[in-house]
């Protein structure tokens, strides 16, 4: 074991406190703690050892410490709750039911402009260039020199920053 303190805190007064460890889990990172009286020794998540000093007891048999936004690597006192081990499960049950649904979501959402992909270029109603005046400045830079983009902008009406990001593939990406 590594260095301890001594607790002065009210549900673990003359224990020794070892940790917090870190231990990676399948919800995430989460610290632990253990706790020495005399002989004994117990582990404990560092967010229940901390609830129980915040209120000066320890948690009653069913109650379970709760992270709020359920970032269990969030251990701030402001994060926490008590729940009984039932609402625990029932709240682990919905965040479950909420992340599948997202999920979902996001391959809708993907799947819907892969079919309906936003409006580029010409069908883009405030476009002021078509693809043919595209591929002529494309045309006109493969030769790029110095102050070209001013002399293009100036020539086809455009800004010298439009002409740049046609040059170097930033606007109108999707015409090869």
């Amino acid at each position: 074991m590594t260095k301890s303190k001594l607790c002065t805190c009210a549900p673990y007064v003359g224990c020794r406190i070892y940790g917090p460890y870190e231990h990676n889990c399948s919800s995430g990172k989460r610290l632990f703690v253990v706790i020495r009286k005399g002989k004994s020794k117990e582990t404990t998540t560092f967010a229940r050892f901390k609830f129980e000093c915040s209120i000066g007891r320890r948690l009653r048999k069913g109650q379970h410490v709760d992270h709020k936004n359920g970032d269990v690597s969030d251990d701030r006192l402001c994060n926490l709750q008590i729940l009984t081990a039932q609402a625990n499960k029932r709240k682990g049950a919905c965040e479950a039911v909420l992340l599948k649904a997202s999920a979902k979501i996001s391959v809708a959402l993907k799947n819907h402009f892969k079919l309906n992909p936003p409006n580029q270029g010409e069908k883009n109603g405030n476009s002021k260039l078509n693809s043919a005046i595209v591929q002529e400045i494309r045309k006109r830079c493969s030769n790029y020199k110095r102050g070209d983009d001013s002399k293009l902008a100036s020539r086809f009406g455009l800004s010298r920053r439009t002409v740049s990001d046609i040059r170097r593939g930033l606007a109108w990406s999707h015409l090869k």
